[in-house]
């Protein structure tokens, strides 16, 4: 007998297939059911309806990667680099991993049939990352290595968009999708020409 987790998972699969060709109005639960090889009425069973089945599709695995943020948060002995390579890799993975949710997160604004429940759950787990990312950022053995006139968050979020963009506007590119140390690298030092060192943050 097929455990319920299994079908549910199998229900959440064959939707993020539909999607990789579909927008949200074109997707069906005809089409979900028959990519899962359940029936209608079984997907009822797990989902009230589309709308429920997709925040579900765009919140899963958000949590497992919370908690790897933040074990990440606790390590000692790495530096901040190493740390921020890290972290950046986990989130690519994630978002790589996610490109459903990518899409969805991305036309959030235009969706306007998505329950609002659903859009503040979205906004409370990007929060969530944000807060991880910015802990991160503020140990005490790192805050020498950063500025201090920009909020942590600020910073934290910054970082999120220079993931979100590798991973969203590199692939296909011709030159190749620029490294995650590269990130963590434009990060930390800004575009400008290093001739020796870091930038000093306090001149920027």
């Amino acid at each position: 007998m097929i455990r319920k987790k299994d079908i549910r998972t199998r229900i959440l699969a064959a939707v993020e297939r539909e999607f990789k060709d579909k927008r949200y109005h074109e997707l069906t639960l005809d089409a979900v059911a028959q990519s899962a090889g359940v029936g209608k009425g079984t997907i009822y069973r797990y989902f009230k309806n589309k709308e429920a089945l997709v925040c579900h599709l765009a919140t899963h695995g958000h949590d497992k990667l919370c908690g790897m943020l933040a074990e990440y948060g606790k390590e000692t002995g790495v530096g901040l680099a190493e740390l921020l390579e890290k972290t950046v890799e986990a989130m690519s993975r994630f978002y790589c991993s996610r490109h459903t949710l990518v899409r969805i997160m991305e036309q959030e604004g235009q969706l306007e049939s998505l329950q609002h429940k659903f859009r503040m759950e979205l906004r409370t787990r990007r929060r969530r990352l944000v807060e991880l990312v910015a802990a991160i950022l503020g140990r005490g053995e790192f805050r020498h290595e950063l500025r201090n006139d920009i909020d942590l968050k600020v910073q934290a979020n910054f970082l999120l968009g220079l993931i979100r963009a590798r991973d969203l506007n590199f692939k296909g590119w011709k030159e190749g999708i620029p490294s995650l140390q590269t990130v963590v690298s434009l990060f930390l030092n800004g575009a400008i020409r290093q001739s020796g060192g870091p930038v000093d943050q306090e001149s920027v």
